[in-house]
């Protein structure tokens, strides 16, 4: 059984390590601030997901119980959480085009304040088991309290503004996220009070994390949706004076598209990377960043791919 949940816990690295590749194409391909902040939470969740299996190589194979070791691996589950609270907001904020300079240093302080509340171990007690004890009280109860609150927000961040959203692709992703949150909640409760459902109870086989299955699953879950959205936003290449343009004039006069915007428009629509778009018509970076937020600015539109769907209903 050991061995089972050892290698579980090897699949679900696995499966992190290629949907963070995939993630990483697409955002150096299209620059876009949600991929950019979704990448962060992809690269967090998987080292909190390789501490974990670290612990259970320790504890269920070579039966290593190093409690200096258990300090660092603590400290790193610290780390982990402290910077969720700020990536994982930071995804739905951008995406609904909600996120400020004020909402970016709220989290900025909540993610500081959190990982600081990690020293207080080290400054109440001496003894390293009662500081590990210190930890674990802190996982169970602050930061869990401090996830769930996160949770509730997303949501409500979700449900108040999923009326807004045009893009299908979008929405099917955000239902399912949904979906699978509710799920696997009565799991993380497991998870956070795992001392006593593994260690004292034994209710459950130690090394048994529901986070690692919904890590797992959500990976698949990504995988799907990542080349979904490569397929709705096809790249093409060669010279831009031989791209024939998939955008029509009337297009460009409702919505008032200047001419340069025009140019970088038809670049954007055919999948090319901002740089890509920069190098084809001679500009800076900054200046195609520039036109593309007013692109998205006139059309009511935050992402490559609700503006692809809206060019479609609109020809």
């Amino acid at each position: 059984m050991q061995h089972l949940i050892l290698l579980f816990h090897v699949v679900c690295f696995a499966s992190g390590m290629a949907a963070l590749t995939v993630v990483f194409f697409i955002n150096q391909r299209y620059k876009n601030r949600t991929i950019k902040y979704y990448l962060y939470f992809m690269l967090i969740f998987t080292l909190f997901i390789s501490i974990n299996l670290v612990n259970t190589y320790r504890f269920t194979i070579i039966n290593d119980s190093n409690s200096y070791l258990s300090l660092i691996t603590g400290l790193l589950f610290f780390l982990c959480f402290s910077l969720l609270y700020k990536v994982i907001p930071m995804i739905f904020l951008t995406l609904f085009q909600k996120s400020t300079k004020i909402t970016g240093i709220i989290f900025w302080i909540i993610t500081l304040i959190s990982f600081g509340t990690s020293y207080l171990p080290f400054i109440l007690k001496r003894e390293i088991v009662e500081q590990i004890k210190i930890m674990r009280f802190l996982l169970t109860y602050y930061y869990f309290t401090l996830f769930l609150a996160m949770v509730i927000y997303i949501f409500y961040l979700i449900i108040m503004n999923m009326k807004y959203v045009q893009d299908s692709l979008v929405k099917k992703i955000l239902i399912t996220f949904l979906i699978f949150s509710l799920i696997f909640i009565p799991g993380f409760i497991v998870d956070a009070n795992f001392y006593h459902f593994l260690v004292e109870a034994k209710l459950l086989p130690f090394g048994l994390s529901f986070t690692s299955l919904f890590y797992l699953g959500w990976n698949c879950v990504s995988i799907f949706f990542a080349f979904q959205f490569l397929l709705a936003v096809p790249a093409q290449s060669g010279p831009a004076h031989e791209i024939e343009s998939p955008v029509k004039e009337p297009f460009y006069l409702k919505y008032k598209i200047t001419g340069k915007e025009k140019e970088v428009l038809r670049l954007l629509i055919i999948g090319k990377a901002n740089k890509e778009i920069a190098s084809d018509l001679s500009i800076s970076h900054g200046t195609v960043k520039n036109h593309i937020s007013k692109i998205y600015e006139k059309t009511s539109t935050s992402n490559r791919v609700e503006l692809v769907n809206l060019i479609k209903v609109d020809q």
